[in-house]
């Protein structure tokens, strides 16, 4: 599933992308590294950006696959593209139908770093919208040799990898429409 991903086309586009989609600053900061993420929810990015055209989705996805690369732990990216690929297969309809990292659909917005803790090997980076539409969530980073990765979103109904990992699991046994729609339908 691709969560509003697009391509901005343009001389900005190259600097809003590289900026936000370059590696890693040494020594980057779990705050430094929500920062670099949410510059790409911003209203502004290609994230938002609605194309049509076949070379326009074409760079859409290739756009879409840096941002995972960049920003997403790629267990994390398999879990969601799994669901949305079973329950697209089985008739149960859209589990994942927002973006969770910026808990928003269709639109950006201003999202910023609240506070932040170790938690073993994960980093727990809680975050909220500047309009305070919603409360406050965290983002699970890990550390991986090239930098942060987002491992999990944990919001008020818990952790979304978990969810969508017990989702797909029903998913992959459910026989009928009906038994998978049930499967997207539990916490």
């Amino acid at each position: 599933m691709k969560w509003g991903v697009n391509l901005l086309v343009g001389p900005a586009a190259a600097l809003l992308v590289g900026a936000s989609l370059g590696p890693a600053p040494v020594n980057e900061s779990p705050a430094q590294f929500i920062q670099r993420v949410f510059a790409i929810y911003r209203s502004d990015s290609p994230w938002w950006q609605n194309w049509s055209t076949p070379a326009e989705k074409a760079a859409d996805a290739a756009y879409t696959k840096r941002v995972y690369a960049t920003f997403y732990d790629p267990g994390f990216v398999k879990v969601m593209n799994d669901n949305d690929t079973l329950a697209s297969a089985k008739g149960a309809g859209e589990d994942l139908d927002y973006d969770p990292v910026c808990q928003c659909q269709d639109s950006g917005g201003v999202y910023r770093y609240i506070s932040g803790a170790q938690n073993g090997a994960f980093f727990d980076a809680k975050v909220t919208d500047n309009a305070a539409e919603q409360s406050p969530w965290t983002l699970v980073l890990v550390r991986t040799a090239t930098g942060w990765r987002i491992w999990d979103v944990v919001d008020s109904t818990g952790s979304l990898r978990t969810r969508l990992a017990k989702h797909n699991a029903c998913l992959r046994v459910a026989k009928t429409e009906k038994q998978a729609a049930a499967c997207v339908s539990v916490s």
